[in-house]
């Protein structure tokens, strides 16, 4: 900002020197090109103008641009509030321009000063006189002018004493004007530095020498040395006083208001500090620059070339019907085309940047490429596969119709690509339960027998593919226990609140889904995170980020609140329907779509809303600190976003996945077998996941912590503990939904144990089961049962002996291999057993020497009962 990069002062100054010693006109020292423009745009200060060319130099006001024509004329555009952009009339033989934050000066080859613009504290009144200039550059309301005997004068807002020059200074051979400092450099390669020194902006750094160029941003220095480093001091609340590391070789540098920008010799361009619009985010694949500058946009003067492909397209591997998609950047200052050529093929496939075709087809599969065109001319891309393959990929998301609730009518959907037609089988438990031409299976009732381990298997005439399992039983309603951090209530949920589905903790609030779709909020509400929007029903789940929540929706709607909006985290897509999950994260937001894309909105300072290209087959979603998860239907991992702590990194080799989520700075997997992953910050030992985890069954995230449902339905915590939120109650059991806060805990603990259902079916031997505890060794599980039937049969006595009848719908009750399902339900306080398929009243069912599921087994008193185990698990 209010300074000009080093080589376009030299530059300016040569073409100064020449004319003054009658060498020429000003575009013989100089190369003319094209600008370009990013950041801040709310003046318009980044849309250069149409066939704008011939641009020998460029400045940036504040909020203005400047570009300085080979013809010696000025072209201006932007903000205009005070005129900064309204150029006199006739001005011609420019050498110079720069811009301040509501005015514009001009060196011309005379050594004559012009100024424009706002004119409140006297910037744009030329001291009489002023003669013999070389180079001037423009403060916030302030300006300099370098005079060819090597003194400066300076005139306008002297508020800070920044039009006060140090007394001696000469020899200057560079001035530059901050908001409400001066910097001028002199030609022993020194820095002089006076006016406002509130952030250290004129704290020269001790032993700074061998400096060739200066440029002073809003309160903020920088300074180019000879040997291609810079040098930078003054405010740091963006960074923007911090060097990159490794940053050399640089040619040109322009400090912006609260952001820097360095062109190197190679013609490419380094950029960082402040970047809330953008103004640091270099256009891909920009490589020929040749000045920059810098405002709170910025600007860059580039070499006009033949495009450049940026990014090139990617081979990619699809099955027949899903949709295939090649992509390239190309960067171009001037207009271009882009046409996409197949190998073999006569005529071009398509043009644009991205080449896209769905359904693909096995004739589709080739090599492609790209051919980027412009004035100056024609380049081609590297060539990229198309593999198309027979058969589909794997099923997509389900969908619940509403909230599972036992008897309650519930439709399942999901979707397959591949070649038509499609045979859809719903499997309950191995057993085939619905066969169908329709990814759709609507239930009339979620009734036992529709409850288990269900899977998809979808085929086509070219193969045949799985869904994933989904636990298919109804929810379990029960009151909300919390732990750890409760200094807003945030642990304590309301007493009122009561048939609890699901749980959902952000920063320091949190929320509960009940079983007729409402939501209940408790904790902070400082940002009106707690205030759930009025008449908000039919809710089937809920996320919460650190101030804001998301509630979606039966319809597939998606509804955000929270008063703390300032990144968009609330401000739903529009048009955004047919939603299967969401997952807010501390200021961003991310949608599930049941096509398996993803949308996200919010926060992207950390790119966390940039949604890969080309990401599809998504299944599941988790929105982080400042990062983003999706989970493939294959079990694989995409991570995008800040990867300061390697939160991206995901792990080398890792298996199949079934389920994550993310903290502040980390990430977590589920794997397969039931064993936990963790990677990215452990500074709390939260990616330490304890020694001999297994049998876990879902997993979540507090901001530094982490929360493990194992199979029993026992939690297990840990990582960041300052709070407690570790601290599981030693009580705690029986477990159906859990959720990590930012420093508390949250968990579901169904009022009642209704029904638990077996989830693998166990062998029964036919045998009188002597052998008891190699029997029990041998079954495995976690409950005892025992059914007593008799014959006829005698003992030697002439007593009825009691026998195991194993009689599965049909089956030879010999057969060791027999199974049949159990279930246990809690009637009037006591467990009863039922089996499935029942065998008719006959048969007698009980469990022996149990008063409840949750005491200890007794020892039989009946001898002639033998006992086998069942294995049987929470809903």
């Amino acid at each position: 900002m209010k300074g000009k990069p080093n080589r376009g002062f030299y530059r300016a100054t040569l073409v100064a020197l020449f004319v003054l010693l009658g060498w020429g006109a000003a575009n013989a020292a100089v190369q003319s090109g094209l600008v370009a423009a990013w950041g801040l745009n709310d003046n318009g200060q980044t849309d250069v103008p149409a066939g704008l060319s011939n641009v020998v130099d460029v400045a940036a006001g504040e909020k203005h641009s400047l570009a300085l024509l080979s013809d010696g004329t000025i072209a201006a555009w932007g903000a205009n509030f005070h005129g900064q952009r309204d150029v006199p009339a006739g001005l011609s033989n420019v050498v110079v321009v720069a811009g301040g934050n509501l005015h514009s000066l001009a060196v011309k080859t005379d050594g004559t000063v012009v100024a424009w613009g706002g004119n409140a504290n006297g910037q744009c009144n030329i001291p009489a006189g002023l003669s013999n200039v070389l180079a001037a550059a423009a403060g916030g309301n302030h300006s300099l002018a370098l005079k060819s005997d090597g003194t400066v004068a300076a005139w306008g807002d002297n508020g800070n004493g920044q039009c006060d020059l140090p007394a001696g200074l000469t020899n200057v051979i560079a001035v530059s004007g901050g908001n409400l400092h001066s910097l001028a450099l002199k030609s022993d390669g020194t820095v002089a530095a006076w006016g406002e020194n509130g952030n250290g902006q004129c704290d020269i750094p001790a032993g700074l020498g061998d400096v060739v160029a200066i440029s002073a941003g809003g309160t903020h220095s920088l300074a180019l040395k000879a040997d291609g480093t810079v040098a930078a001091w003054g405010a740091d609340l963006y960074s923007q006083s911090i060097v990159p590391d490794g940053l050399v070789d640089v040619a040109a540098i322009s400090a912006g208001n609260a952001h820097n920008l360095a062109l190197k010799s190679d013609g490419t361009l380094v950029a960082w500090g402040y970047n809330i619009d953008g103004q640091i985010d270099v256009p891909v694949g920009f490589s020929h620059g040749i000045a920059v500058g810098a405002g709170m946009h910025s600007l860059v003067l580039a070499e006009p070339k033949e495009p450049l492909i940026a990014t090139q397209p990617k081979s990619v591997s699809v099955v027949s019907g899903q949709n295939a998609e090649l992509s390239a950047d190309v960067f171009s200052l001037t207009p271009s085309t882009s046409t996409w050529f197949k190998q073999g093929a006569a005529n071009p496939v398509g043009s644009g940047t991205v080449w896209s075709k769905s359904p693909a087809r096995l004739a589709d599969a080739g090599s492609y490429y790209l051919a980027a065109s412009n004035a100056l001319g024609v380049v081609t891309s590297q060539v990229a596969t198309v593999a198309v393959s027979h058969g589909f990929v794997a099923v997509k998301p389900w969908r619940y119709s509403g909230i599972p609730l036992a008897g309650e009518p519930l439709t399942l959907t999901a979707n397959a690509l591949g070649e038509e037609p499609l045979t859809y089988l719903w499997y309950i438990d191995g057993h085939q339960a619905h066969a169908s031409t329709t990814p759709e299976w609507a239930l009339p009732a979620l009734t036992p027998e529709f409850t288990g381990m269900c899977q998809l298997v979808v085929s086509n005439d070219y193969g045949t593919v799985s869904s994933r399992l989904l636990e298919l039983a109804p929810v379990q309603p029960g009151p909300v226990t919390g732990w750890g951090g409760n200094y807003y209530g945030q642990s304590t949920a309301p007493a009122w609140v009561s048939n609890v589905i699901a749980v959902s903790s952000g920063d320091k609030h949190s929320i509960a889904l009940m079983t007729n779709g409402t939501l209940a909020a408790w904790g902070d509400n400082s940002q009106g995170q707690c205030n759930v929007p009025a008449g908000l029903s039919n809710v089937v789940a809920v996320s919460t980020g650190d101030y804001h929540n998301l509630a979606l929706k039966k319809d597939g709607a998606v509804v955000a609140w929270g008063g703390f909006n300032a990144y968009g985290q609330c401000d739903v897509p529009a048009g955004l329907s047919n939603v299967v999950a969401v997952s807010a994260g501390s200021m961003h937001s991310l949608a599930l779509k049941a096509d398996g894309t993803v949308v996200a909105w919010g926060d992207n300072g950390a790119l966390q809303s940039r949604v890969p290209l080309g990401l599809a087959h998504v299944v599941a979603i988790a929105a982080g600190g400042w990062h983003s998860l999706a989970l493939k239907a294959d079990g694989s991992v995409v991570v995008w976003g800040d990867n300061e702590f390697g939160q991206c990194d995901v792990p080398a080799g890792l298996p199949a996945i079934v389920e994550l989520d993310v903290g502040w700075w980390h990430s977590l997997a589920l794997k397969a077998d039931g064993t936990v992953a963790a990677w990215g910050d452990n500074f709390f030992g939260q990616c330490d996941t304890p020694a001999g985890l297994s049998g876990v069954v879902d997993i979540t995230c507090g901001g530094g912590h982490n929360l493990a449902l194992k199979s029993g339905g026992t939690v297990v915590a840990w990582g960041d503990n300052a709070d407690g939120q570790c601290a599981v109650p030693p009580s705690l059991s029986g477990v159906a939904s859990m959720s990590g806060g930012g420093y508390h805990s949250l968990a579901v603990v169904p009022a009642a144990l209704a029904t638990h259902t077996i989830t693998t079916p166990v062998s029964v031997p036919y045998s009188w089961l002597d052998a008891y505890p190699a029997i029990l060794a041998a079954a495995g599980g976690d409950y005892e049962a025992a059914a007593l039937h008799t014959t006829g049969k005698t003992g030697s006595d002439g007593s009825p002996l009691p026998v195991w009848h194993d009689y599965v719908a049909g089956t030879d009750p010999t057969d060791p291999a027999s199974v049949f399902r159990c279930s246990i339900e809690m009637v009037d306080g006591s467990p009863v057993v039922g089996w499935t398929p029942d065998l008719g009243a006959a048969r007698v069912y009980t469990i022996w020497g149990k008063p409840d599921l949750s005491s200890s087994w007794a020892t039989p008193t009946d001898s002639a009962t033998r006992f086998f185990r069942v294995s049987v698990s929470l809903p």
